[in-house]
């Protein structure tokens, strides 16, 4: 039998001590600066939380990684089909943003909610193939569908991260619930509109330390937040309103439409949530209309005399052209757009648009006036709302003029 030498045991033991200290690396680390914010922390009201973590060094979350968080006895999560009314914590999902980049990136993925002996869990598995987090970037989770406990004070949350390389995150953040205010904002007014935007007032509530304004297109419909839609908000970003004043505007999907009721509350809120909501309020935005047009919609059997044909809009109130582009006559069966379309307003009215173009005898058209073609000569600030009509030119045998 042969003797190990005291300098090789030295050397393995080295070695076994390095192997230690590089598997406990691997596996464990800590998430630094774990916070957590909700869009309500009332007892049991459903809300939206995001917890925001920071890692020092870069974080891959590529295939293969699964993020947990275990919420403490009488939470409840909420989980349905991504096409329910209230899809839950379905839609959870991961942003940030990337050094010198203006917009937050979003990765989705699966989640699965369990119930575990010290409380619930819901585990989130990120959709992309390929997600490395920058070392140094504020990371936020945010998965709505969260249902505290009826009872106030303080609360917590433990997280766990394991990435695709095996190694194992951990961190932990405390929350309280607590009581919104409880007085409802009295007075809720229309101080200014246009065909895209409403400025309301109310008056202060005592107790509150934020507001909120919400809006639906129906009287008794989901109402939802009325956003400022030029803001870029950042992750995880809570909309913050402090003034008893609000403008909101916007265009296209989310936004305003000229023409249109929307019916507004408010509510008084402070770092828990938002209290009972005021009364509602109708604000029928203004527009321009189309009175009659010429050829009458659907109207058959006009003739056509060249060099041209002469069309009018004739609208409610005097306007200008804003936006000749969005003035456009298409043979409907085709969809081919006319070309070398003449448009004036006539000065001696102002509420009547002239058309001159080349049409072809019959032939079915559509013209349309798309959303903001016109202004208000009075308010520019006031538009139109999409409209248009068709009509039939006669065949080139019958004659006649327009």
């Amino acid at each position: 039998m042969s003797l190990i030498r005291p300098q090789v045991l030295i050397i393995v033991f080295v070695a076994f001590i390095m192997l230690i200290s590089v598997t406990a690396s691997t596996f464990a680390s800590d998430l630094s600066s774990v916070t957590v914010s909700a869009s309500s922390l009332v007892p049991g009201q459903e809300a939206r939380y995001t917890i925001k973590f920071h890692v020092d060094t870069e974080l891959d979350l590529s295939k293969g990684t699964r993020l947990t968080v275990s919420f403490s006895p009488g939470f409840t999560i909420k989980q349905n089909d991504i096409q329910a009314a209230d899809p839950g914590c379905t839609l959870a999902r991961l942003e940030y943003k990337n050094p010198g980049e203006r917009f937050c990136a979003v990765a989705y993925g699966a989640t699965s909610v369990k119930k575990v002996q010290d409380g619930i869990q819901c585990s989130f598995i990120p959709q992309p193939e390929q997600l490395v987090i920058p070392a140094n970037t504020d990371l936020y989770w945010i998965i709505p569908g969260i249902i505290p406990p009826s009872s106030v004070g303080l609360n917590g949350l433990k997280v766990v991260i394991h990435d695709a390389h095996g190694t194992d995150y951990y961190g932990a953040g405390a929350f309280s619930l607590g009581v919104p205010p409880a007085t409802v904002p009295s007075n809720l007014r229309l101080v200014e509109d246009s065909s895209y935007k409403v400025q309301l007032a109310w008056e202060p509530v005592p107790e509150a330390k934020r507001y909120r304004v919400i809006f639906a297109t129906q009287p008794d419909g989901q109402f939802i937040n009325a956003l400022d839609l030029s803001k870029e908000p950042s992750p995880g970003e809570e909309w913050q309103l402090t003034e008893t004043a609000h403008s909101f505007s916007g265009r296209g999907n989310g936004g305003l439409t000229p023409g249109q009721t929307y019916y507004f509350k408010v509510q008084a809120g402070n770092e828990f949530g938002f209290g009972p909501a005021s009364p509602v309020l109708a604000v029928k935005l203004p527009d321009i209309k189309l009175v009659t047009s010429y050829p009458r919609d659907k109207e058959p059997g006009i003739a056509v005399l060249p060099p041209g044909n002469h069309l009018t809009a004739t609208v409610d109130k005097p306007v200008k052209i804003i936006n000749e582009q969005a003035i456009r006559i298409y043979e409907k069966s085709s969809g081919i757009r006319v070309r070398q379309v003449g448009i004036t307003v006539e000065e001696a009215k102002g509420n009547i648009v002239n058309i001159n173009a080349n049409l072809r005898p019959g032939t079915e058209y559509l013209v349309a006036f798309y959303e903001g073609a016109l202004a208000s000569q009075g308010n520019p600030l006031i538009c139109n709302q999409t409209f248009g009509w068709t009509f039939i030119t006669a065949a080139a045998s019958q004659g006649g003029k327009l």
